[in-house]
């Protein structure tokens, strides 16, 4: 049964979020604690950052629920319930106008011309595929979300405010990689090195 724990408990203070190849492994412990002694800046192994993102419009993590449904029969009315299907994806917002954003946000088929310095759209949007990672750090906690497998699509609108940077809205629809998980999630108070104690609270009591 669970017990309060606050290592288990976190505020997105900062974070980032980044991109693999498709299939990627998620990135261990030691490489997150790295990356954040570091400055949290760079690549985590061969995840590379995404680039600036959105404040005031952080990362989120949508799912659509089916199923769940109540069954029941003459002699009891909640038998069973049907089978449940789910479906996430994120919504991120960078503000950091790359090769990659833009290739992520108007089509993976695109290219800067380097004679002219435009970035060309296609006629037909092809979505990008990728591993995704997000790390949401809190002091010397983290929080990270991996999925092996993610393809793109273009969020919402761009819309111009003064006070805020110019964003360029990702869909990231997790879809699954064959042989690996649709998702993993840890975090600081899981790292194995924290164990030894075996206390719930990660570490010796």
């Amino acid at each position: 049964m669970a017990e309060y724990n606050d290592n288990a408990v976190f505020m997105p203070g900062t974070g980032t979020v980044m991109g693999g190849a498709d299939g990627a492994e998620p990135p261990t412990h030691e490489e997150i604690k790295a990356w954040i002694a570091g400055g949290m800046t760079g690549s985590i192994g061969t995840y590379v950052p995404l680039g600036y993102t959105s404040l005031d419009e952080l990362p989120s993590l949508e799912s659509e629920i089916e199923g769940g449904e109540v069954k029941g029969a003459w002699e009891n009315r909640a038998l069973r319930t049907t089978q449940i299907t789910q479906a996430d994806s994120w919504t991120v917002t960078p503000i950091q106008w790359s090769e990659e954003t833009l290739k992520q946000r108007f089509g993976d088929n695109g290219s800067i011309d380097a004679a002219t310095g435009y970035f060309s759209v296609p006629a037909v949007y092809k979505s990008t595929r990728l591993s995704l990672v997000v790390i949401v750090v809190d002091g010397d906690g983290y929080l990270v979300f991996q999925h092996p497998r993610t393809e793109t699509k273009p969020g919402d609108s761009i819309e111009f405010d003064t006070e805020n940077f110019v964003g360029a809205p990702i869909v990231y629809t997790v879809t699954q990689a064959p042989g690996k998980n649709r998702q993993n999630i840890t975090h600081s108070g899981l790292d194995p090195a924290n164990q030894a104690g075996g206390t719930e609270s990660g570490g010796a009591a």
